[in-house]
């Protein structure tokens, strides 16, 4: 992962008006783990980040590169995540651990 990847979570989620507590609790951390994303101290297992991507509506790729965020999902595609059944999700999940994986390299 990026070493902006915290500034960028943080920015994201503010550019959202979520709170650190409500996207703990959407992606299902506590508040402790949640903000120790936000201050580098810790790095979301893969799938966490795949909620965290749900939870701020935003595509893997701007929290991982460097290049400033473009945009957020709009609602329709964040309700067509939500209605994904579980092999939709898998396959998804196994993109971002691609991008995750070429970003640690």
């Amino acid at each position: 992962m990026s070493d902006k990847f915290p500034t960028r979570l943080r920015m994201v989620r503010e550019a959202t008006g979520k709170t650190q507590a409500r996207v703990a609790e959407e992606i299902g951390v506590t508040l402790n783990i949640y903000s120790h994303y936000e201050r580098n101290n810790k790095r979301p297992a893969i799938k966490t980040f795949a909620a965290l991507c749900v939870a701020l509506g935003t595509p893997g790729e701007q929290l991982l590169n460097d290049q400033p965020p473009s945009r957020l999902l709009s609602s329709e595609q964040i309700m067509k995540l939500k209605a994904m059944d579980s092999r939709q999700l898998i396959l998804i999940l196994n993109l971002l651990q691609t991008i995750y994986d070429s970003q640690r390299k």
